[in-house]
């Protein structure tokens, strides 16, 4: 036996950490070793899929880098890592890791700031078992217990590459076929990619989003050859007659939410009272939003409001402004540049975030004034001010209106962006938490400064509705939160548990405030309890009185047949929240039906000839 593990004992060793590394990268993804070894023990296909792909990497390793420590460490170090941000990415922003975050990692750096990494005793405690197992290895080597061969080159070589097309072979063939897919027990849940993550595991699921990566064309997002498509092609192509053109202000306001709903600590006033004061007029309409997005993302809440696509039919992982839009595409800027609207966009940020300053000419917008375009703004802390930001807005309207044409201007704030830390503390704000209940000092602190930022939103609305009363222009203004504020820990003090998932907690973390006011009349949406980020601009378009396009009219026709979808759970046509899981077959392939095969034309989700009857109020 002394004998055997001093010449085979490399290969145990391999085999040993292939074995074990899938539960270490589970433990550490969920911070929970029950369910670490719960999921290997109902999932063993898929955990023993993972053992080969990491033995693989470990070979490979060895024989490129002629190193059996290399092939050890980069592998087993490299998942861990992945694990590890994974964990954080969840944590924060509500969605696993994926290979498109890879390519957000500009945006990432722009933002992180001093965002706080609390190490778990998952990911310190497998840390620990890695270094002491690579010390113990060491040690049995330079003892003569094992044997490391020495392998020449041209063999070493010859073994890479024959391990490389394997692994080809076993990703083609194990992720490319939906034989083998189910064979393997994945488990298929299109509405969400947490709850995909959390069923199959942290390397199956990551690795089956490569397949999304290699797949997904981004060349021509653009919706073609249907019927509804054809139909907004003649209505461009029409005059369409506008008798009341209103001036259109449409604002994002940076993580803004009614944070009261997470009860627990209290502030010294509503930091929303001046929008739910607006919203008990017949002037104003407040309601919840439905976003795709939580902690971050910003980005793709932006596309569903300007594009009315929703950001739910991208692949897992895509991000709207860094992979989709590479051309122009249809938007509200655009409809409303048909209607002789100059077309504004404003950003107090860096030009370049997100790709902006590529994404916003595409969607029609005539100019997008970034940072560098404000004079000697206010900071609070590390971002322009919102008091600077609603100045920026009135001065661009009072410098365009002089063309004699309507003006559409959205813009997108930037003062309420984490970090929520003492460098934004005043001792001269009005917002203070009072009772911080299970609170600690820190997250005091950042419930205290996020409330103060949602208070500044407020204030910065109430300056843009008090300039346009004044004003004999017809106008409607619409503000609405991209996201909650990824404080987490806050949450879980206050005893949400984030991990969950569900109706109350899609609910909680999927819903931000949207505003809509007009001065020149009532706003006529009291039946609307929630809107869905992409019904934004249709509902805006309709209070408006302009000319409705066809594919705003299939919306409304959808929201009747299928109701509002959000990440785990739908707003059904009377207004009932219900989760996907319960939805059925039948709904989901009417949704697909209407939104993959009329909209996109799109084979992947099915054909004509294959989907069911949309569901009605009559045979539903």
């Amino acid at each position: 036996m002394q004998k055997f593990f001093k010449q085979y004992g490399w290969i145990v060793i391999c085999v040993v950490f292939a074995s074990i590394l899938p539960l270490i990268t589970e433990w550490i993804s969920r911070n929970d070793l029950y369910a670490a070894v719960l999921w290997e023990q109902t999932h063993l296909l898929l955990y023993l899929f993972v053992i080969l792909v990491e033995l693989i990497l470990i070979f490979i390793v060895y024989f490129v880098t002629s190193s059996f420590f290399a092939g050890l460490i980069i592998p087993t170090l490299l998942t861990m890592v992945m694990s590890v941000v994974n964990y954080f990415k969840i944590l924060y922003n509500d969605n696993p890791f994926s290979m498109w975050d890879l390519t957000l990692l500009s945006e990432f750096g722009d933002v992180s700031g001093t965002v706080e990494y609390n190490i778990t005793s998952s990911i310190i405690i497998s840390l620990l078992i890695f270094v002491l197992a690579i010390a113990g290895i060491v040690f049995a080597v330079r003892k003569q217990y094992i044997d490391i061969p020495k392998i020449n080159i041209k063999k070493r070589l010859a073994g890479a590459a024959g391990l490389s097309i394997v692994f080809i072979c076993i990703f083609q063939f194990c992720l490319f076929n939906s034989s083998v897919n189910a064979l393997l027990g994945f488990d298929f849940n299109l509405w969400s990619t947490k709850e995909f993550y959390a069923s199959n595991g942290f390397i199956p699921s990551f690795t089956y989003g490569i397949k999304d990566f290699l797949e997904v064309s981004v060349s021509d997002p653009t919706p073609q050859g249907s019927e509804v498509t054809e139909a907004q092609e003649a209505f461009f192509a029409e005059e369409q007659k506008t008798e009341v053109r209103p001036n259109i202000i449409l604002i994002l306001s940076e993580s803004e939410s009614d944070i009261s709903k997470f009860e627990g600590f209290t502030y010294s006033q509503d930091p929303m009272a001046y929008t739910k004061q607006l919203a008990s007029t017949d002037a104003a309409h407040l309601a919840d939003m439905l976003t795709p997005v939580y902690g971050g993302g910003t980005s793709n809440a932006e596309y569903d409001v300007l594009t009315s696509n929703s950001a739910l039919d991208l692949p897992y992982g895509v991000n709207a402004y860094k992979q989709r839009i590479k051309q122009p595409m249809f938007s509200i800027a655009q409809l409303l540049k048909k209607y002789g609207y100059d077309t504004t966009s404003i950003h107090p940020f860096m030009r370049k975030f997100w790709d902006r300053d590529l994404v916003h000419p595409n969607l029609g917008f005539d100019e997008y004034l970034a940072s560098e375009s404000f004079t000697d703004p206010q900071y609070v802390g590390n971002y322009i001010s919102d008091d600077d930001f609603a100045n920026k807005i009135i001065e661009t309207y009072e410098a365009k209106r002089t063309s004699g044409n309507p003006q559409f201007i959205f813009g997108i704030s930037m003062e309420n962006h984490m970090d929520w830390d003492s460098s934004k503390l005043n001792e001269d704000n009005p917002i203070k938490v009072i009772d911080q209940g299970p609170l600690s000092d820190d997250e005091k602190i950042q419930a205290e400064v996020y409330g103060q930022g949602v208070y500044d939103a407020n204030k910065s609305l109430e300056k843009l509705v008090n300039y346009f009363s004044n004003s004999d222009q017809p106008t409607i203004i619409v503000q609405f939160g991209d996201h909650l504020p990824a404080f987490s820990s806050v949450y879980t003090a206050l005893g949400y548990e984030k991990t969950t998932t569900g109706v109350e907690h899609n609910l909680l973390y999927y819903t931000t405030p949207v505003l809509y006011w007009s001065n020149y009349g009532a706003i006529d949406l009291d039946d609307k309890n929630y809107i869905a980020s992409n019904y934004v601009a249709p509902y805006l378009i309709k209070e408006s009185g302009l000319p409705i396009p066809p594919y705003y009219d299939f919306l409304f026709e959808m929201e009747e047949t299928v109701g509002m979808p959000i990440r785990g759970i739908y707003i059904d046509q009377n207004g009932n929240e219900v989760l996907m899981s319960e939805a059925g077959e039948d709904y989901r392939a009417t949704y697909q039906y209407l939104q993959g095969y009329w909209l996109f034309q799109d084979k992947t989700f099915m054909t004509k000839e294959e989907a069911i009857p949309p569901i009605t109020k009559e045979n539903e």
